[in-house]
């Protein structure tokens, strides 16, 4: 009985600054830049999903799981964003979302890096994100970091559609605590 309840014990106290929010989809601010060799190409995806389960003292315990549906993509010109919704890039008719899992997170000097997958059009490759240490309050926090991907590993595009391959995703995501 003693034993069983220093396992108990020591189980709750593992878990007690473990804390599970959920991205607020309406607040959340998703902004891609495309780098071109004649500038850059900007625009914003909404409709992000997801949770973080977080614990600055114990991060192996800690997750980031998102999901954002690609027929939310706006570049600004409707044009092109019929071309980017398109078979030619992400095909969203057959693959309506972009998936990110975190598997490990570190800590650095500069905050957190996030080893996570990205999943799109039913290619899952590894991505480093880059975060700050969220900003916590008792029932609220916010995650703002980025990541830069080469589009072409996923299959969005071509090397020939003329625009250029390295993307980088900016996002601003409030959360609030679950349950």
């Amino acid at each position: 009985m003693i034993k069983l309840i220093i396992i108990l014990t020591s189980t709750l106290a593992l878990t007690v600054g473990i804390t599970q929010y959920k991205v607020v989809p309406t607040k959340a601010d998703v902004r891609f830049t495309l780098y071109e060799k004649n500038g850059v190409e900007e625009g914003v995806l909404t409709g992000l999903t997801g949770e973080m389960i977080w614990d600055s003292s114990n991060l192996a315990q800690c997750k980031l799981t998102a999901s954002i549906p690609v027929s939310t993509i706006n570049s600004g010109i409707e044009e092109r964003d019929a071309i980017l919704r398109g078979k030619d890039f992400f095909d969203v008719a057959k693959y309506p979302t972009i998936n990110i899992k975190s598997t490990k997170i570190t800590k650095t000097d500069t905050g957190y890096t996030a080893a996570c997958t990205l999943s799109a059009k039913q290619v899952s490759k590894p991505i480093q994100f880059y975060f700050k240490q969220p900003i916590l309050t008792d029932t609220t926090s916010t995650l703002q970091g980025y990541f830069i991907i080469n589009r072409l590993q996923w299959g969005i595009g071509s090397k020939t559609d003329g625009i250029g391959t390295k993307v980088k995703i900016d996002v601003t995501v409030p959360v609030v605590k679950a349950g």
